[in-house]
């Protein structure tokens, strides 16, 4: 159960990380 709950945290901060970076580069562009 644990393992599941790292993992799911593990890939929600990954998606974060990818929205921020996305939000980042459309500023960037813009």
């Amino acid at each position: 159960m644990l393992l599941i709950i790292q993992v799911y945290s593990h890939l929600n901060d990954s998606s974060v990380k990818l929205c921020k970076l996305n939000l980042f580069l459309k500023n960037d562009l813009a």
